[in-house]
């Protein structure tokens, strides 16, 4: 198979159970390199490389594994050569990047207060028994 059409499986497994907003931030643009066994994830930037390793290591791992049946050897990286050509630059994709960090933020914020509240309805509850 082709890395092209490996990678477009791979991203269809992903976007159905990613988050739309995660999924267009973090893995919309990405592409695949496959060598000597090692699946390279090319990202747009090393923030972006780092926060696919970091926060989708593993769901991405599980994706490879559905389509490919196998669990690859997989890192994360950039072009370092298109990086250094948009320095200073804010593009569509750093937009992007933004957004999609704010919208994981909202959403762990939300998980906050409603652990919060369930807690503090359990601890009125303990007051009042």
């Amino acid at each position: 198979m082709a890395n092209t059409h490996v990678w477009r499986e791979v991203l269809a497994v992903l976007e159905r159970n990613l988050s739309k907003p995660a999924f267009q931030t973090w893995l919309q643009g990405t592409t695949l390199e496959i060598t000597n066994h090692v699946w390279t994830i090319m990202a747009a930037n090393e923030f972006a490389a780092d926060w696919l390793e970091d926060r989708y290591g593993k769901v991405i791992s599980e994706a490879i594994q559905a389509v490919h049946g196998e669990k690859p050897t997989i890192q994360f990286s950039y072009d370092e050569r298109k990086e250094e050509a948009r320095v200073g630059a804010v593009g569509t994709n750093e937009r992007q990047v933004t957004e999609g960090r704010l919208q994981y933020m909202e959403e762990e914020m939300m998980a906050m207060r409603k652990q919060i509240h369930r807690l503090e309805t359990e601890l009125a509850a303990i007051k009042n028994s």
